[in-house]
């Protein structure tokens, strides 16, 4: 790894989860790129960037609203981070089989998250290969006292077969961002 490569790679944000729906379609993701971006307690924003590829670009774009997870470091996150970061929206129903309720801007929120936020979409800012969006937080909560899962854990964690997955998933979306970077 060269060191301009591990600089970036400290630059990580916390392993989230982000869902959304529009028009009954729902789906999600596992994200690294959410930040703040208010100085203002009072005014919360959030700034995600999302995939230009992804169907969770495509139903947030739509509904302008999101809800962004924080995982729990242990099998149930390593779980989430798996159904939810491994395969495309667009091949799987990526939210069968996991535990979500309504939330108040129409995002599933993840039942097993350890908090979350819903935020929505206030600007977009299209690059070719990300979305930038900014959002405004509008509601949420800490549900669980437990640290959240990152990327230091899902990589010592997760199972040889598991990481073997995950890098097949990564080399595809390397192969669309460049897609769309051309």
């Amino acid at each position: 790894m060269s060191d301009t490569e591990w600089m970036l790679e400290q630059l990580w944000a916390p392993i989230v989860a982000i869902t959304t729906a529009h028009e009954g379609r729902a789906n999600g993701l596992i994200s690294s790129t959410v930040v703040t971006a208010s100085l203002l307690p009072e005014a919360p924003r959030i700034s995600v960037q999302l995939s230009r590829a992804s169907l969770t670009r495509e139903l947030a774009l739509a509904s302008r609203a999101l809800a962004v997870h924080l995982l729990p470091a242990d099998e149930r996150g390593l779980e989430l981070f798996r159904a939810l970061g491994f395969r495309s929206g667009r091949d799987v129903s990526k939210l069968d089989g996991v535990a979500t309720q309504p939330g108040s801007v129409g995002a599933p929120i993840l039942v097993d998250a350890v908090a979350y936020l819903e935020a929505r979409i206030v600007e977009t800012l299209d690059l070719d290969d990300v979305t930038v969006v900014v959002a405004d937080v509008v509601g949420g909560a800490r549900r669980r006292d437990t640290p959240p899962l990152t990327i230091e854990d899902a990589r010592e964690r997760l199972p040889a077969d598991w990481l073997a997955e995950w890098e097949l998933r990564r080399e595809r979306e390397l192969d669309d961002a460049r897609r769309f970077r051309r």
